[in-house]
């Protein structure tokens, strides 16, 4: 809808307001938007000028449904505009699936499996452990597990159609997609994939998961034995005609047309030998496209008219061989042979024109037209002549540009640029012009290794001393209270750095190198990087070394050297840990030292500390919302959270540059004051030749602004509020914790976690996948939060119960181990793996559990789970969609089936959901007993949840109405007028008593399920009945309840 308001289409425009109308009226809004689409989305990139009412329409949609986590359909497609008139599916392309994420998890848990570089294998990372105090076998414990998922009563669930999941006999669905090929509104090309038409060498690796052997990939390989094959294509992106009447009876035709002609004739041979892949390839492409506009004046006797044409020429012979080493030291390598003899790879070709053509008497056809070049006066002084060969002393091989070309005298300007070619005539030619003394080929070599461990754990340690070498600016203090009072800062870091060891350093290596063979002198470029960073990534130590042949009229090797060592803040999962354990690191640190050239060499260091500065005026604000009402705290937390950030950045330079380096700094120097001369200020100073000073903070409210202080030998500049394109926000402090990356497929399923659903459990409280929040209170009893309930050898289950207070106990069931955590009697966190207490970093390490002082993180290829003592963070793979069950809720994407009992059964009773997802033994059947008497369930709201995490103040509150919901069974009841009662976490010190109706409505009713959405959207508001509700309602009562008259916080 959003798109269609923003379109140049009229209709559309109509259309968007009349959804608009039709969403209010149905209650969604903006915010809640997103729980009906599900992941759907609808993008739209337009290409088209307004004033021509013409153009381009890129469209990219996908669908999701409730019983999958891929999109159901995924399709791109053009669509054209011309004269404001819209042609829809130009071309398109579109998958449509269901559930071929069940081949993607198999390929997916295989390349984990196996290719895990750097590290052992998943599965040698969990491995089964006997317990020492204990006689349990590992047969035994399995059996324990059976157990306690029969005493829960689960019922399977599948990711079957989400209408049938009620049903015994509902079957998984075999994975299938189609693809099809739409253009001009007819379909091209039909391709099914299903698992009856794939291959048997392929149905092996894709449905069943295998990995392939040698011998296998042998046989694919053949496959490819260098056939000769050839492809061609002619076809029009664009076609549209318009034939407009006149009054002196001469109609005016419009035509725009974008024709596209293209060839790909060649051969692939294959070869695989020792675990080494070769593949040859001799590809000749050719391609050509016409851009035509034309309007004309059409009659029986002469047509005349004009006309633009841009039309652009590809020619790429390519003649390449890969090789892709993967025995031993992996590396790729790869051949392009140059041709021979001269050759035009590319053309562009623009021409306006008139011109003037007789009608054929006998054919009624245009005869030869006679034309005009189109000449512009004003542009005759921008032509330009272009004769020129680039890369002969680089790479020894002759690129030729020639041709007559107009360009604007502001070349910035690419608006300029492009109305300037299409209102000229210019040819450009891009020619290859090898020479005996040219090379026969290029040749790029890339190899490297990942994640090998490094010995030497005080690297970090060569930062010491840091502070004390490099001195930076304090411009802005007076406006920024800094992130810490200490003014010894290497006092400070350097205690730090001796105090920091990290469990493992791991070293990383890359080389590339671009060569020439054959020709008179050969030429080259060589890349060598090196990293060696902890598997945090909070420390890392880089070298990069790049040479390359004489460049130009240089005698000697020219070369570049970069030593780099960084180090990066630690960050916080709570915006109230961020104020506490003043030990952490809490600022960015790097330095940089840089060498170049070659027969003159240039030197520049640089010295980088950033920080967080926060407002002071910022800083008051918060001061005084903290202090007022303690329903104002979540709106302290948010302005922390705004603020949570480094925003200053010192730097310090010491340089040694060439005059015309000295020269280019100074020239972007004056051009930045140029762009910013209203909010610059320059005063002249005497400083040190050699080294400058810049200071950068950026606007910790707006994000979108940056203040600039510059020093240099001469000058001080001071450059306020230049304002940034998008949002900066670099180092957020507050965010998960950081998992170890040990591997790269770790480094992979890390950035998939971020995407991943999460549910969040504590004391009295949760937050479901779906977002879902309800008031629900751990007993002593042990609660099911998310287990996998897709088969009936679960690969997961994740319970937790109450020690004493908001202490709580997590056990998290695999297929091979128990893993229990819970806070002893100092509150240091116990990590316990089949009955054994594990305390050894590494040891824990190895079964995918990372332990720091405050918190656990275990992480699985299924299920990642942070626990604080008090608090379970669940994040779940996409995979379990409409297949896991507890109390995080039925995830699928959808609020209105939430609460799906341990039978699979749809329920509206909190109380009976929680209950069927706990373990009741003798030992907790009082504590749950009594819970269930004193603790109410209800929703709540995501600011109510929010809040509740919040510190309470204990002071006197005064009470809050609200419409009363009392839910039964079968009805909703809603009281006719605001109820008085407590804000969370207070109890009331005074109360009286009064009469309250209540209305009450099936809870199937439209009406009943109206309200209760009002209600969620707005907990805080009144609930406004209409007139004739009472009608409606199946009956009233009336209740003679205690409402407070004083609340305090407890």
């Amino acid at each position: 809808m959003k798109h269609m308001s923003e379109s140049p289409i009229k209709i559309e425009k109509q259309l968007a307001k009349h959804l608009k109308s039709l969403l209010q009226l149905a209650g969604v809004t903006e915010e809640t938007v997103h729980e009906f689409l599900r992941g759907s989305r609808f993008v739209r990139v337009p290409f088209y000028t307004i004033g021509n009412r013409e153009g381009l329409m890129s469209e990219f949609e996908s669908m999701v449904g409730p019983d999958n986590y891929f999109p159901k359909q995924l399709s791109a497609s053009i669509d054209t505009l011309f004269s404001g008139i819209l042609e829809k599916n130009g071309v398109e392309l579109t998958l449509n699936q269901e559930n071929l994420e069940n081949w993607y998890q198999g390929i997916y848990n295989m390349l984990r499996e196996q290719f895990r570089f750097g590290s052992r294998k998943y599965s040698e990372l969990q491995p089964t452990r006997k317990s020492t105090g204990s006689d349990d076998s590992s047969e035994e414990y399995q059996d324990r597990v059976d157990s306690m998922y029969s005493s829960l009563k689960i019922k399977k669930r599948s990711r079957g159609r989400f209408w049938d999941m009620d049903s015994d006999s509902n079957k998984e669905i075999q994975p299938f997609g189609m693809f099809t090929f739409r253009f001009a509104d007819v379909d091209y090309m039909i391709l099914p994939v299903e698992e009856e038409i794939l291959p048997e060498f392929i149905k092996e690796y894709i449905v069943s998961g295998k990995k392939p052997t040698i011998r296998e990939i042998e046989d694919i390989v053949k496959l490819f034995q260098g056939k000769h094959f050839r492809m061609q294509a002619a076809f029009n992106l664009l076609d549209h005609s318009v034939k407009v009447p006149t009054s002196m009876g001469l109609p005016i035709r419009m035509l725009h047309v974008l024709p596209i002609l293209g060839s790909i004739d060649g051969t692939i041979k294959a070869k695989f030998n020792s675990g080494n892949v070769v593949v040859e390839s001799q590809i000749h492409t050719l391609l050509t496209a016409t851009h035509l506009k034309r309007v004309e004046i059409w009659c029986p006797i002469v047509m005349t008219g004009a006309e633009t044409s841009q039309t652009i020429e590809l020619n790429l012979p390519l003649n390449t061989e890969w090789k892709l080493e993967t025995s031993g030291k992996k590396s790729f390598v790869m051949l392009v042979k140059i041709p021979e003899h001269k050759t035009q790879i590319f053309g562009l070709h623009t021409l306006p024109l008139t011109y003037i053509a007789d009608i054929e008497k006998t054919t009624q056809l245009p005869r030869m037209p006679s034309v005009k070049t189109i000449e512009n006066n004003r542009l005759q002084q921008q032509q330009r002549s272009v004769d020129t060969v680039y890369g002969e002393m680089i790479f020894g091989v002759p690129v030729k540009v020639y041709g007559d070309i107009y360009m604007p005298h502001d070349v910035t300007s690419y608006k300029k640029i492009i109305n300037t070619l299409l209102t000229s005539e210019n040819h450009i030619h891009v020619e290859l012009h090898p020479t005996k003394e040219s090379p026969r080929e290029f040749k790029l070599v890339i190899d490297g290794e990942a994640f090998t461990k490094h010995t030497d754990m005080s690297t970090h340690r060569q930062l010491k001393g840091f502070y004390s070498k490099a001195k930076f600016d304090d411009e802005y203090e007076r406006h920024y209270q800094p992130e810490t009072e200490d003014e010894d800062d290497n006092e400070r870091f350097d205690s730090f750095l001796n105090e920091y060891e990290p469990s493992k350093m791991y070293k990383h290596q890359a080389r590339i190198q671009l060569l020439t063979v054959g020709g008179r002198t050969e030429k080259y470029a060589k890349l060598e990087a090196e990293a060696v960073c902890d598997e945090r990534v909070k420390f890392c130590q880089s070298k990069i070394r790049v040479s390359s042949s004489p460049i130009n009229k240089e005698n000697h090797e020219w070369s570049m050297k970069i030593d780099a060592e960084s180090f990066y803040p630690e960050y916080v999962s709570r915006i109230e840990d961020l104020e506490k354990s003043s030990k952490k690191n809490r600022k960015f640190v790097a330095k940089v030292d840089m060498e170049w050239g070659s027969d003159r060499k240039q030197e520049i260091n640089f010295r980088i500390n950033g920080e967080q500065f926060k407002p002071k005026q910022w800083i008051q604000k918060i001061s005084r919302v903290e202090h007022q009402d303690y329903t104002y705290s979540s709106l302290a937390e948010k302005m922390k959270l705004k603020i949570a950030f480094l925003n200053k950045f010192d730097i310090s330079v010491d340089y040694k540059l060439q005059p015309h380096g000295k020269g280019l700094f100074n020239r972007y120097l004056a051009g930045l004051k140029v762009v910013e001369l209203l909010s610059t200020r320059v005063m002249p100073i005497n400083g040190r030749d050699g080294s400058f000073f810049a200071t950068v903070v950026i606007d910790p409210i707006t994000h979108k602004h940056l203040n600039v202080t510059v020093k240099t030998p001469t000058e001080k500049v001071l450059i306020d509020s230049i304002r940034l394109p998008y949002k900066v926000k670099p180092f957020e402090l507050v965010r998960d914790s950081w998992t170890r990356s040990n591997s790269v497929m770790d480094i992979v399923q890390s950035y998939g976690s971020k995407s991943r659903p999460e549910c969040k459990v504590d004391a009295r409280k949760v937050q479901t996948f779906d977002e879902v929040t309800f008031k629900a209170p751990l007993t002593k009893c042990y609660s099911v939060l998310a287990k996998d309930c897709s088969s009936s050898t679960p690969k997961f289950a994740v319970l937790m119960k109450k020690l004493k207070g908001d202490d709580m106990k997590l056990k998290m069931i695999t297929g091979r181990q128990i893993i229990e955590v819970y806070p002893d009697s100092d509150g240091k966190l116990v990590v316990k793996i089949n009955g054994d207490r594990v305390e050894s970093e590494q040891a824990l390490l190895d079964y995918g559990i990372d332990y720091s002082k405050d918190e656990v993180n275990i992480n699985t290829n299924d299920v990642m789970v942070r626990f604080n003592g008090q608090k379970a963070n669940i994040k779940l793979a996409r995979s379990y969609k409409n297949s896991q069950c507890g109390i995080c809720g039925h995830y699928n994407d959808d609020t209105e089936d939430e609460f799906r009992m341990a039978n699979n059964e749809n329920t509206y009773d909190l109380m009976g959901f929680h209950k069927s997802y706990t373990l009741e033994d003798k030992d907790c059947k009082s504590d749950l007993e009594e819970t269930y008497r004193s603790e109410k369930y209800r929703h709540m709201d995501s600011d109510e949840y929010n809040s509740s995490e919040e510190k309470e103040q204990k002071t006197t509150k005064k009470p809050i109405e609200k419409t009363q919901v009392t839910e039964y069974m079968n009805t909703v009841c809603f009281s006719q007028k605001p109820v008085k009662e407590c804000p969370r976490r207070t109890e009331p010190t005074e109360t009286e008593e009064k009469k309250i109706t209540f209305q009450c409505f099936e809870r199937d009713s439209w009406e009943a399920r109206e309200y209760l959405r009002e209600i969620r959207h707005n907990p805080k508001g009144k609930l406004e009945m209409p007139k004739d509700a009472p009608n409606k309602s199946k009956h009233t009562y009336t209740e003679t309840i205690q409402v407070p008259v004083l609340c305090k916080a407890y």
